[in-house]
């Protein structure tokens, strides 16, 4: 376990009852506002990361910073619990677009049909 996990699970012991409980009201806030913006679309597309991924020597060598800007375009379905997926991308470099469901069975069908389409173009 590296040394930002075990500083993740300390910081996570410290928090108490009421700091839980503000922190789930709010996860249970933005799961409504995401289920209200899926109400009126299949699903939501775009870039799985918001910079080109580093060189490992960089990601290694991070003091969390580039880890929190990788992370920022799917943090947020990690505290909803929505269903995501990141589909690479047909080019050189390691890119994808990460594709967002209300349901399991809608990100299946939508994210298949997609990586079809992206293989169809090559």
């Amino acid at each position: 376990v590296g040394a930002d996990i075990l500083d993740r699970r300390e910081r996570g012991a410290a928090i108490g009852e009421a700091q839980l409980t503000d922190a789930l009201a709010h996860r249970d806030d933005l799961r409504r506002t995401v289920d209200a913006a899926l109400s009126s679309v299949d699903v939501v597309v775009g870039p799985t990361l918001p910079i080109l991924p580093p060189p490992i020597d960089d990601a290694r060598a991070d003091d969390g910073t580039l880890a929190r800007a990788l992370v920022s375009h799917t943090r947020l379905t990690n505290c909803t619990g929505h269903p995501a997926v990141s589909i690479p991308l047909p080019t050189p470099l390691p890119v994808g677009i990460q594709v967002l469901a209300r349901s399991d069975a809608a990100l299946a069908a939508h994210a298949t049909k997609i990586e079809r389409d992206l293989r169809s173009d090559r």
